[in-house]
């Protein structure tokens, strides 16, 4: 099964992403770099077109998403393009301070996918987010979602063992 990397939107989340691929005890693992990352041009950023280049790049498999900041929200959009096509989810660092009401909205769709193949970290004083926030808006959603709060000020996310440990669950 492939693993896709969503990282967050700054490109020292690249260096994130490589240290989290290198843990990960699966050796089909794709980073996905985003657009504005190779051109150097913030303003190429767009959900719609990164949405189009993942699914271009996955086909017809099936998915394992491991998204950090803006790339959990760009994965609302796979889920609710290609549900059946993903394994599981784990969503690190959601950015809720930096999105809009009808960006959050977004995150809605997650409602719909089993509980037991999601998993979201939220730091517990995340500047782009608090766990306190995270965890209201996704209890309310779904309260069997597995949501784990971790003991930091900052929007940083090493937590490679437990995501291996998800992905490595039944």
């Amino acid at each position: 099964m492939l693993t896709i990397i969503l990282p967050g939107f700054s490109q020292r989340n690249e260096n994130w992403a490589k240290e989290l691929k290198n843990s990960l005890e699966d050796d089909r693992v794709l980073i996905h770099s985003w657009l504005h990352w190779i051109t150097q041009n913030d303003n190429d950023f767009s959900i719609a077109n990164e949405t189009s280049r993942i699914l271009e790049k996955i086909n017809d498999q099936k998915i394992n998403i491991i998204a950090k900041s803006i790339g959990t929200y760009l994965a609302m959009f796979l889920l609710e393009k290609i549900p059946e096509k993903i394994n599981k989810i784990i969503l690190l660092g959601i950015p809720f301070n930096d999105l809009d009401k009808e960006e959050i909205e977004k995150y809605k769709v997650i409602k719909n996918f089993d509980s037991k193949r999601i998993l979201i970290i939220q730091n517990s004083q995340d500047p782009h987010g608090s766990f306190n926030d995270i965890f209201e808006y996704f209890f309310n959603l779904n309260n069997q979602l597995e949501i784990l709060n971790q003991n930091s000020l900052t929007h940083e996310y090493p937590y490679y063992q437990i995501i291996n440990n998800f992905l490595k669950s039944n």
